[in-house]
């Protein structure tokens, strides 16, 4: 469960709002040079946004626009969690993919980001999109329940697969489940 916090400076009160949740859709930015890691994605989420003069918020004890501050975290996870990686855009002319690898864990620890939650995920599914933003395939990475081992499935093949495998520039959504 998503929470967000909005603080206002005027009446120094706190507006919670708390918003179930299965999935997180990422946006992914071009990044050819450096390395960029899901955990990076994650604390841009949670940074701290200030509403200001072109973005005020309507506080309900005030009765006005002000300018205040909102933050977002993680109140608990859920037994699963979908990220999906934004990978497309459209800049006017065409639709294009943006093929920045991210680097994502085979154990996901969302205790810096969880209120009220140990908040730890193994992976278990990879959905990964081959080809570009106007054609493509989709093929997937998963663990055999119970196991580690890892299965690629391309259509009617099935085949076994080293862990590594299941890490690729290619991946589009990361399914991961609580421990």
């Amino acid at each position: 469960m998503f929470y967000s916090t909005i603080y206002c400076p005027e009446c120094r009160r706190e507006n919670v709002v708390y918003d179930p949740f299965t999935f997180l859709s990422v946006p992914v930015k071009i990044c050819f040079f450096s390395q960029v890691t899901l955990t990076d994605y994650l604390k841009s989420f949670i940074q701290q946004d200030n509403l200001d003069e072109n973005n005020k918020w309507y506080c309900e004890n005030c009765k006005q626009k002000v300018r205040a501050t909102k933050t977002m975290g993680i109140e608990r996870c859920s037994k699963f969690l979908i990220i999906h990686f934004k990978r497309f855009e459209y800049d006017g002319v065409e639709p294009r993919k943006i093929v920045t690898n991210v680097q994502y864990p085979d154990e996901l620890d969302l205790s810096d980001f969880c209120k009220n939650d140990r908040g730890k995920l193994k992976l278990i599914s990879v959905i990964f999109h081959l080809g570009n933003a106007s054609s493509g395939h989709y093929t997937c990475a998963s663990r055999e329940e119970g196991t580690d081992k890892w299965f690629y499935y391309n259509d009617s093949l099935v085949n076994p697969i080293d862990q590594a495998k299941a890490h690729s520039e290619d991946a589009y959504i990361l399914i991961y489940q609580k421990i």
